[in-house]
């Protein structure tokens, strides 16, 4: 796979190359070229990483009502004050 994708890249390093001796293209396509194909792929991998999580944290099945939230069993809402370790134990007991 590697070596595939090096094989690519070399074959159109040398096009490009010879593209611009012939004075076909300027640097300037090519680094606006570059940024377009690399904001592409991180918009893509940026969406595939995003929807690709919601069956994991959001479940299709419903929560068991008999397990109270850790905010009813602290007595206060997460994040508001510095939960000891022995507190998060007992809670996940």
């Amino acid at each position: 796979m590697l070596l595939g994708l090096f094989l690519f890249w070399s074959k159109n390093t040398l096009v490009i190359r010879n593209m611009l001796n012939l004075g076909l293209i300027t640097p300037l396509t090519i680094i606006l070229f570059m940024k377009k194909t690399l904001l592409l792929v991180f918009a893509l991998l940026s969406y595939i990483s995003v929807f690709s999580q919601n069956d994991y944290f959001l479940p299709k099945k419903s929560l068991n009502p008999q397990i109270p939230s850790p905010q009813q069993f602290l007595g206060y809402p997460i994040g508001s004050h510095h939960t000891r370790y022995d507190k998060i134990v007992e809670y996940m007991r």
